[in-house]
C-alpha cells in the first residue's frame, strides 16, 4: 500500500517574504527582507501538521538562504529549489520536475 504524504510547493516572494522589504547587496542580492504578517506562522504550522515543505523559487541561491535564515524559515524546508541553480524560471517544468526529484516525489 502507498503510504501518503502531504506535500506542498511554495513561492517566497509576496507569498512568504514581503518584497517591498528588501535590501539588496551592490550585486543584487537580497541581504535581508520581511515576512508578510502571518506567513511564518503558516509555514511552521503545516510543517508542524506533517507537511513536506518546497520553496521552488525564481532567484538567486544565496538571496533565499539569507532570507529565510534571517526569518528562522530555512530548517522548515526540505528542499528549496532556485532558478539560478537549475537554469530555469517558472512555471518551467524543469522546476517542478527538480523540487519533486528533491524529495523523490514520482509523478
Amino acid at each position: 500500500m502507498n503510504e501518503k504524504k502531504l506535500i506542498l510547493f511554495l513561492d517566497s516572494g509576496d507569498t512568504i517574504i514581503d518584497e517591498s522589504t528588501e535590501i539588496r547587496d551592490e550585486e543584487g542580492i537580497v541581504i535581508s527582507a520581511s515576512v508578510i504578517p502571518g506567513a511564518d506562522v503558516m509555514v511552521k504550522t503545516l510543517f508542524e501538521r506533517g507537511y513536506t515543505l518546497v520553496l521552488v523559487a525564481d532567484g538567486d541561491a544565496q538571496s533565499f538562504k539569507n532570507v529565510f535564515k534571517q526569518n528562522n524559515l530555512y530548517d522548515y524546508f526540505t528542499a528549496m529549489i532556485y532558478s539560478e541553480n537549475i537554469k530555469a524560471s517558472k512555471p518551467s517544468p524543469r522546476m517542478f520536475k527538480a523540487a519533486a526529484g528533491a524529495i523523490e516525489l514520482t509523478e
